[in-house]
């Protein structure tokens, strides 16, 4: 399971980016301890998938 915890249009990339915790331990509560996960989605193509990434 995943939670959003924030995401943001970025209108010159025309990309919705959005971050998710993960229930790591499966307790069904979201800690800090939980991974995060990035994400976007490219707003310019034909289809929307969302694409993972790793910030740096």
């Amino acid at each position: 399971m995943e939670e959003l915890i924030d995401w943001e249009l970025m209108k010159v990339q025309n990309r919705i980016y959005f971050i998710t915790s993960e229930d790591s331990d499966k307790n069904g509560e979201f800690t800090k301890s939980d991974k995060l996960h990035y994400y976007y989605i490219d707003l310019n193509e034909d289809r929307s998938y969302v694409i993972e990434y790793n910030p740096i």
